[in-house]
């Protein structure tokens, strides 16, 4: 099971709606599989994960600051496959469900 701490920025003048935001890895506890096993790779599933919050409305994105987001890895079986996926992990503070640390 992965960890992975990322920082999500989006610049002066970018856009949200066009995916126009950069994502930096910062730090991780466990190993993130980076070579493509079938399509998808840890960085890949981080990305997805971060785009459905955006889209989703889960996190707001402001211009020039930087969002820092906690992700875990979890999954599920189907059959003899294994389908993992990343969401966000939620930190308490001050009684509000957050996604910052």
């Amino acid at each position: 099971m992965n960890i992975v701490d990322v920082v999500v920025l989006l610049q002066e003048g970018c856009c949200v709606d066009d995916d126009e935001y950069s994502i930096d890895i910062v730090g991780f506890i466990g190993s993130l599989d980076i070579q493509p096993h079938g399509e998808f790779t840890d960085c890949t599933l981080i990305k997805e994960a971060i785009d459905e919050a955006i889209h989703n409305k889960e996190v707001t994105l402001i211009e020039d600051e930087p969002l820092n987001i906690r992700l875990i890895e979890t999954g599920e079986w189907d059959d003899v496959f294994y389908n993992k996926y990343y969401e966000l992990m939620p930190i308490k503070s001050n009684d509000k469900v957050m996604y910052i640390d």
